[in-house]
């Protein structure tokens, strides 16, 4: 199956696809798909697997979006922020998804800081999912063996309206230290 790195920008506020299969892409911000300024997508049966990026291994977004993962499976991802999923602004819907063994760290030849959308982030945190100011619903996903180096092993949440129902997250690591939710 091929893989695809897709961008989403103003001009295509709203994608909607299935079964697309996204393995090692590279980028600076989503590895897989990337969406700014309130672009928002859909994305039913799909599968992101070992894509990197500085933020949001597999996906990011901003300004007011939404990232719906229906039935997606998010597994060996690495960004330096949001192993899996990074956004500021973003509202990401997971229902039936997984995410498993993302992991947020230090990228080669990186310290300190990266940048989501113009502003600086921590390096080190959210293994599956780093999120500020937005909104996370997950329903019956689960969340298992993620790492971050320094904050939230499954989740980093920065201001975000959070709600879980149904869901797994087991296994989370900070470093050599058990560590699931962490938010501000």
């Amino acid at each position: 199956m091929p893989a695809y790195k897709v961008v989403i920008s103003p001009a295509h506020l709203l994608t909607k696809a299935s079964n697309v299969h996204c393995a090692l892409q590279a980028a600076t911000a989503g590895g897989a798909l990337s969406m700014s300024s309130g672009a928002s997508a859909t994305l039913n049966d799909t599968s992101a697997t070992n894509n990197t990026a500085a933020t949001g291994g597999a996906f990011s977004g901003s300004g007011g979006g939404t990232l719906t993962l229906n039935r997606a499976t998010c597994t060996l991802n690495r960004a330096a922020a949001g192993g899996a999923v990074a956004g500021r602004g973003l509202a990401v819907v997971a229902v039936g998804a997984s995410f498993a063994n993302n992991s947020a760290g230090p990228m080669p030849d990186q310290q300190g800081q990266t940048v989501l959308f113009g502003q600086p982030v921590l390096v080190g945190v959210g293994g599956a999912v780093y999120l500020r100011a937005g909104s996370l619903v997950f329903t019956n996903a689960s969340m298992e063996g993620n790492n971050a180096s320094l904050h939230g092993g499954g989740m980093y949440l920065d201001h975000v309206a959070m709600s879980l129902g149904g869901c797994s997250v087991t296994g989370n690591r900070v470093g050599a230290a058990s560590a699931q939710l962490q938010g501000a």
